[in-house]
C-alpha cells in the first residue's frame, strides 16, 4: 500500500524506498514478516537483547535477502533496525 502510494508518484523512487515492519520484530514473527511482499525489514527491540532470539531473527533476514536476490532478481536484502530503548532505560 505505501508503495504503492509512492509508485503512483515516481516508480524508480518506489522500487528503492525500504519499507520497515514498524512493531517489534521477534524470532516467532520475523520469517512471516520478511517473507510479505511489502515489507524490507524491520524494528527489533527487546529480542535484540536476547542472543539466541536475536541470532534467529539475523537468520530470517539472511534467508530472505538470499532469496530476494536470487528468486525474485532484486539487489534489495532484508534490513532491520536494533532499537537499543530498552537497553538504555535499563541502565537509568
Amino acid at each position: 500500500m505505501i508503495r504503492a502510494k509512492v509508485a503512483a508518484l515516481d516508480a524508480t523512487i518506489a522500487a528503492s524506498v525500504r519499507i520497515l515492519y514498524g512493531g517489534s520484530v521477534k524470532a516467532s514473527n520475523a520469517r512471516e514478516l520478511f517473507a510479505m511482499a511489502d515489507i524490507d525489514g524491520g524494528l527489533v527491540g527487546g529480542a535484540s537483547l536476547k542472543a539466541e532470539e536475536f541470532a534467529q531473527i539475523c537468520a530470517a533476514a539472511a534467508d530472505y535477502s538470499e532469496y530476494r536476490r536470487h528468486e525474485l532478481g532484486s539487489n534489495a536484502g532484508v534490513v532491520f533496525h536494533v532499537l537499543l530503548a530498552a537497553s538504555i532505560i535499563g541502565w537509568c
